[in-house]
């Protein structure tokens, strides 16, 4: 009986939310609610924009490794870095979210952190992976 409460109770929130983010000015954020939409939606943008950085990145590699047989294994290898940095962004960003001590800025904050590392890491694979491709 409780999970069905709490399941109408997140139910109605989302909606209750999404019916609010249309009038949301996340240029100017007056509430925890709106800083933390505006958050997730910067997260949502650079993670977007990380994925497709990442896969222009292995085309590039698996092209890359097609046509030089000295470069084996460079998908493979950007696949295991992809893995154990998104282990180190997601531990860090949890520290930073800790640190709150679960203050209501507590996720803006691992949200913000979020964004900074997936930018930060477009801008290493841009460089490294798809310029010098």
């Amino acid at each position: 009986m409780k999970i069905s409460t709490v399941f109408v109770s997140v139910i109605g929130a989302a909606v209750s939310l999404s019916a609010y983010a249309g009038e949301i000015n996340c240029a100017d954020p007056q509430t925890t609610l709106e800083f933390n939409h505006c958050a997730n939606l910067d997260y949502k943008a650079a993670d977007a924009t990380l994925n497709e950085v990442y896969q222009e990145a292995i085309k590039h590699l698996a092209a890359t490794e097609q046509n030089d047989a000295n470069s084996k294994g460079l998908v493979a290898s950007l696949r295991q870095a992809e893995q154990k940095w998104i282990e180190l962004r997601d531990a860090d960003c949890s520290l930073v979210k800790k640190m709150w001590t679960n203050g209501s800025g507590g996720t803006a904050a691992y949200l913000g952190c979020m964004t900074q590392k997936t930018n930060e890491r477009i801008q290493f694979i841009r460089e490294n992976l798809v310029a010098g491709c």
